[in-house]
């Protein structure tokens, strides 16, 4: 009797389930490596993108400073005020800086005068107890010409702020005092600027010192011109 023959089992195309855990494991490594790369990447990008939001108030201060120093205009006009640092007139709660009578305003429907305007900068405290230091506050009035003062517009500037100095060059020195009314040369050769921010939580080490020198390109004489002393020529 001849019996059939056995015929061997199908094989089947598939994986074994060891091959499955290793492909499982070479995959979570590597997802495992790209999340790293990925966390480093958006971490590198909020820091980069923190520090740009930082400091584009400290360049905007910065650029109305150099403007405000190098437009001054000579003290002895009819929209120009003296350029003093202490005086009768009694200055803005926390002002740090004299009045700078400065061509800088822009004519607009809702200052329709002249470009000279009246600028002082102020520390005030901020409005939080947690905040570091002061705030930067940029006083603004327009119409010099209004039979009454009027109320200065305050431009907040910059927070953090642990200090803010102004020095005056007069060719041979740097001063912290100036009073065009008794100096023969009205306006200062420079002004220096030294700007001071507060330590992150008031704590820690103070930043770089922040200096600014802005040179006038006027002295504020009048250009009147006066007769020779001494004897005259032929």
């Amino acid at each position: 009797m001849n019996l059939p023959a056995i015929q061997p089992w199908p094989r089947r195309s598939g994986f074994t389930l060891l091959e499955v855990m290793l492909a499982v494991a070479v995959a979570a490594f590597v997802l495992v490596a790209i999340n790293g790369v990925f966390f480093g990447g958006l971490q590198l990008r909020n820091r980069a993108t923190r520090t740009f939001e930082e400091a584009l108030p400290l360049e905007r201060t910065l650029n109305l400073l150099r403007r405000d120093l190098a437009g001054i205009v000579p003290p002895r006009g009819l929209l120009s005020g003296a350029l003093q640092t202490s005086g009768s007139r009694v200055l803005e709660l926390g002002q740090v800086s004299p009045d700078f009578h400065t061509a800088t305003g822009a004519l607009t429907d809702r200052h329709p005068w002249s470009e000279v305007q009246r600028v002082a900068y102020l520390l005030v405290d901020p409005g939080s107890r947690e905040a570091a230091g002061q705030d930067l506050v940029r006083s603004v009035r327009r119409n010099l010409l209004a039979p009454v003062e009027d109320t200065p517009e305050w431009q907040r500037l910059l927070g953090g702020v642990e200090r803010l100095d102004f020095s005056y060059y007069d060719g041979s020195q740097w001063r912290t005092d100036w009073d065009s009314t008794i100096e023969e040369i009205p306006l200062p050769a420079a002004i220096r600027v030294e700007l001071q921010l507060a330590a992150p939580g008031n704590r820690g080490e103070l930043p770089p010192l922040i200096e600014l020198v802005v040179p006038l390109p006027v002295d504020g004489r009048t250009n009147t011109l006066s007769a020779a002393e001494g004897g005259g020529g032929r």
